[in-house]
């Protein structure tokens, strides 16, 4: 009887690890991946569009002094940020054998 017991607990225990316990959309989730898209495409009034009016945004960021900023402003930072970055091209090199001349 012990052992049936065990096991039912088991049972009750492992059986909702087979659920779905997170969720892949939903409309909070789509406007996030809609900013995201436009953050990396540098649609701006998009990236904007993704946030209402009145929001705030708090940036741990020292050159912000971790002030609650607004979308505009966070966006004129992105844009400054994006002028700041190297670029970095990935280049094929062909590498040509040579014969040692004796």
């Amino acid at each position: 009887m012990n052992k049936l017991f065990n096991f039912a607990i088991c049972l009750l225990i492992i059986s909702p690890c087979d659920q779905k316990q997170f969720v892949i959309s939903s409309p909070e989730i789509d406007i996030v991946r809609k900013a995201n898209e436009a953050y990396f495409k540098g649609d701006w009034v998009t990236f904007r569009s993704a946030s209402d009016d009145n929001a705030r945004i708090w940036l741990n960021a020292p050159r912000l002094k971790n002030t609650k900023i607004t979308p505009d402003q966070l966006i004129d930072s992105f844009k400054a940020d994006i002028k700041n970055i190297l670029t970095i091209k990935w280049v094929k090199i062909r590498i040509m054998k040579t014969r040692d001349t004796e």
